[in-house]
């Protein structure tokens, strides 16, 4: 079945996608936001264990 545009009620699709959108831009600034804090877990324990390992080591 084709989907027929002229149908669509464009004001409210608009609104729906400018919503989706949005909401996407959160979530992809929120991802962004935790990598990077779990990015900085990783490497602070890296490093603990690096000392670590050079304390045992010595």
């Amino acid at each position: 079945m084709l989907h027929n545009t002229t149908q669509h009620n464009t004001t409210q699709h608009n609104t729906t996608q400018h919503v989706d959108y949005l909401s996407q831009r959160l979530f992809v600034n929120g991802l962004k936001k935790s990598l990077l804090i779990f990015k900085g877990l990783v490497d602070s324990f890296c490093i603990l264990a690096f000392l670590k390992e050079g304390a045992d080591f010595a």
